[in-house]
């Protein structure tokens, strides 16, 4: 059966001013392959007079659900370009286990969600922040959960968000703010604690790399030293040219600066330190 919300119109680059609600119908045939939407939202949630508004991309899968009474299971995807899921992951089989609706959606301003197409500017980045992201989800959920229930009839479906780290403290924090949307989360390595300056990572990364001798952490705090006295006291030539081994000629400075670090991090956080 296919169902749509509102279609939008006076299409300014990826914004639009209108009302939210589905690009194309959503066929709720059971079917064993993800179907890709995407769900019209605000670009300010906050303020109500904002009636900008841009394409969200989700998408869903149908296999097993039951219309009458299955519940509905979001998968949040967080800071990374989203892709189709695997059916083999955890979230989509225990969507099928109790006859669910699995929906998976990109969070806002990664991959193809995308307010605005080619100005990331400062005024523009200041919608990309947890309230908004929660809003999206919020109103994403409850957008179908009203159509489903108009559609199929019967009382509103169970909601149950899942997410793991970034999206982990999403789902929490959702459940958390929209108890009234969301009965459920599933939040796994959730940060849900944000601290603002938290230099004791970095100390977890200096112990983690001393497992492999004195000298790793030592190599990387030296490197990591050098690039920042470039930076300091303007020494282009020099960063140029380490920016040429890596082939990172276009980043800016501090941009090169954050990547070259967070490659250590990154290989410590999942388990890869014996291959630095």
């Amino acid at each position: 059966m296919l169902f749509s919300l509102v279609f939008v119109s006076h299409v300014t680059g990826n914004l639009v001013d209108g009302k939210i609600g589905f690009e194309t119908p959503l066929d709720f045939t059971n079917r064993d392959n993800y179907l890709v939407g995407r769900f019209v939202t605000y670009l300010n949630h906050v303020d109500q007079s904002d009636k900008r508004v841009f394409p969200q991309r989700y998408w869903y899968s149908t296999e097993q659900f039951d219309v009458e009474k299955g519940p509905i299971f979001l998968y949040i995807c967080g800071e990374y370009t989203c892709n189709v899921p695997y059916t083999r992951e955890f979230p989509h089989q225990l969507s099928k286990q109790h006859n669910g609706l699995y929906l998976v959606l990109e969070h806002r301003y990664y991959g193809e969600s995308q307010p605005f197409t080619s100005d990331w500017s400062t005024e523009n980045l200041k919608y990309l922040n947890v309230e908004n992201a929660l809003a999206d989800i919020a109103m994403f959920l409850s957008k179908i959960n009203d159509e489903i229930v108009s559609t199929f009839g019967g009382e509103k479906r169970k909601i149950v968000v899942v997410g793991g780290s970034y999206p982990g403290a999403l789902s929490a924090w959702a459940r958390y703010k929209y108890p009234h949307i969301i009965d459920a989360a599933i939040s796994s390595s959730g940060v849900v604690n944000a601290i603002l300056d938290y230099d004791m990572y970095d100390y977890q990364i200096y112990n983690s790399t001393a497992r492999s001798g004195g000298e790793c952490p030592g190599v990387i705090r030296n490197m990591t030293y050098g690039i920042d006295m470039f930076i300091r006291f303007n020494m282009t030539t020099e960063m140029t040219r380490l920016k040429q081994l890596f082939n990172a000629e276009s980043l800016r400075d501090s941009d090169f600066a954050f990547f070259f670090a967070d490659q250590f991090a990154d290989k410590v956080q999942y388990g890869q330190r014996t291959q630095l």
